[in-house]
């Protein structure tokens, strides 16, 4: 059994309250849950408007498909046009 680990830190550009930062959080971590089984969570920079660190688990046979797992994840935040990934670390349990 091999956990999938990733923390991203993340920068929401043009926001300008928690509220605004909830809603565009909540429909990211939705669609991040549902497309790959995963678990995920804001995990920090609660109070900022404009940043949040986000971890993401998943728990898999093998740690290859962990690790693509993990790495389509990331891709996906990549291509949202509300948020801009600043900095992530994958690591395997």
């Amino acid at each position: 059994m091999v956990i999938g680990v990733c923390k991203l830190e993340l920068y929401i550009p043009g926001n300008g309250s928690l509220k605004e930062k909830r809603r565009i959080l909540k429909g990211m971590l939705s669609q991040v849950r549902v497309k790959f089984n995963v678990a995920v969570s804001e995990v920090g920079n609660f109070s900022l408007w404009q940043k949040s660190s986000i971890g993401v688990a998943c728990v898999t046979p093998d740690k290859r498909f962990a690790s693509q797992i993990l790495n389509k994840v990331v891709d996906l935040i990549k291509g949202l046009p509300s948020v801009q990934i600043l900095d992530y670390e994958i690591e395997m349990l």
